[in-house]
């Protein structure tokens, strides 16, 4: 419903693109080329805010699901096409989110679990990820559309 590239729709529906910061809506329709940037500004700033007592922060990327999109840093920058653009705009995302824990030195008092979305968009063929061996993608039961790929974080406690 959101999609800006006209590959998937010709046009975004703009009554159902909004991106919220608690209950006020900051953006309709929601702007995919500063969505990533947005969401670790706004992820650093929390962290930063709350860095002196414990909190829980839940930053969902929505790189590698439909649509497909990256900034104009990271459009074309990949061997893999959009799917690739997308997991290297993600990559940079949390890399930025993990560099400002070990700066401020709560590395080792921090959890960061970070899993995937279900499956590959097969439909989308290549520009919708692979899932490699395995049989099906996103929205079926097969092993390929429920298996998660999951990475604990915690310096110092989990090795």
């Amino acid at each position: 419903a959101c999609d800006e590239s006209g590959r998937h729709m010709p046009k975004p529906n703009p009554h159902l693109c909004f991106l919220y910061e608690n209950t006020t809506i900051i953006q309709q329709p929601v702007r995919h080329e500063n969505l990533t940037a947005t969401f670790v500004s706004q992820a650093k700033s929390f962290i930063m805010e709350n860095k002196g007592n414990p909190f829980f922060l839940y930053v969902p990327f929505a790189h590698c699901h439909v649509n497909m999109f990256s900034s104009a840093q990271f459009t074309n920058s990949s061997l893999r096409g959009i799917y690739g653009d997308n997991v290297r705009e993600l990559n940079w995302g949390a890399g930025e989110i993990l560099d400002l824990l070990r700066q401020e030195n709560l590395d080792e008092k921090t959890l960061v679990f970070f899993t995937s979305d279900n499956g590959p968009h097969i439909e989308l063929c290549l520009e919708g990820g692979s899932n490699g061996l395995l049989t099906g993608g996103k929205s079926q039961t097969w092993e390929g559309g429920i298996r998660m790929p999951a990475i604990a974080w915690w310096p110092g406690t989990i090795g």
